[in-house]
């Protein structure tokens, strides 16, 4: 029995010497180890794992950052209407542990010559109710002439999908010294965007972070479909945090969170989403307070097993 043992777990080497399967097995076969790399040269490779986002991070305090490793949630009504609808939905985000306040600072019906009075006026409205909560403000900039209004009063500016190729203002963006979130429109392809891209980045000022809107649909009763291989691609090919906007995909609020879930499985740092606090619900694509609660912790909680998965890969590759 003995004999067979050895002859079974036993395999004589070039020396005719025995090893053991174990002692083979700790060799780590077809395994990249750290001492086979020091043997070649004398730098220290960086072995920095997939999951360490700080490079692509927007960082806005020692303890507020976009693309840092988490999900960031960049949420708020569709337009500021009143004093006392931001108040009510300023609490809601602080009460969720939301750390933004997303909303378009005009009104959706005024008119051309009371436009900027009315953005004035909303920009005062929605940062001073952020302020209360300590919430960083985050609003859509219309065209060239809003630009020093968002400078005084926006935390992070926002570039919708329509003016996504104004080049005219993508460059002026690119000489300030704050966030600015670029939307990818429906129709635009990856290569375009990240033309536009560089375009803002040529003042080397702007930190960008990337929203994605999926793409055009064929289909006549879905506007657009999430496309999750455009957020990898953008992971991939980009040095900057990509967001998802979930609201203008989804047709329902639970669509709203699926669709979240989905995005952070396939490597979002964030969702850009519409919540609604109203008794009459004017956007039946807005998330409730209490919806918005369970989808923030269901995506964090997705997002830590994801980052400690990519983890034990990365440290067995390199054990």
């Amino acid at each position: 029995d003995a004999s067979r043992f050895q002859s079974r777990w036993k395999k004589p080497n070039a020396r005719g010497e025995f090893s053991t399967a174990s002692s083979v097995l700790d060799k780590g076969l077809n395994k990249p180890r750290l001492s086979n790399y020091l043997a070649d040269t004398n730098e220290i490779p960086e072995l920095t794992p997939t999951t360490d986002t700080r490079s692509r991070s927007v960082s806005f305090s020692e303890d507020l950052e976009i693309g840092g490793g988490g999900v960031s949630w960049l949420s708020g009504p569709a337009y500021v209407e009143s004093l006392d609808q931001m108040i009510a939905v300023t609490t809601a985000l602080s009460d969720c542990g939301a750390r933004f306040v997303r909303a378009k600072a005009y009104w959706a019906e005024s008119k051309k010559n009371d436009f900027q009075r009315h953005l004035h006026a909303g920009l005062k409205v929605l940062s001073s109710t952020a302020a209360h909560f300590d919430l960083k403000v985050v609003s859509e900039i219309t065209s060239l002439e809003d630009l020093p209004l968002l400078e005084k009063y926006a935390d992070v500016i926002e570039v919708p999908p329509e003016l996504a190729s104004d080049y005219r203002l993508l460059g002026e963006l690119g000489y300030l010294a704050k966030p600015i979130i670029l939307n990818r429109h429906p129709m635009m392809s990856i290569e375009r965007f990240l033309s536009m891209l560089e375009c803002l980045e040529r003042g080397k000022m702007a930190k960008v972070i990337l929203a994605d809107n999926g793409m055009q649909s064929s289909d006549p009763y879905v506007a657009s479909l999430l496309d999750l291989s455009s957020i990898i691609q953008l992971r991939q090919q980009a040095n900057c945090p990509v967001l998802v906007n979930c609201s203008v995909l989804a047709s329902s609020p639970e669509t709203v969170e699926d669709m979240a879930v989905a995005a952070v499985a396939a490597g979002a740092d964030g969702v850009l989403a519409d919540i609604d606090i109203g008794a009459q619900r004017g956007n039946s694509r807005a998330l409730l307070p209490l919806q918005l609660n369970g989808v923030m912790q269901r995506t964090s909680a997705l997002k830590c097993t994801l980052n400690a998965l990519a983890r034990h890969k990365y440290n067995s590759h390199y054990k």
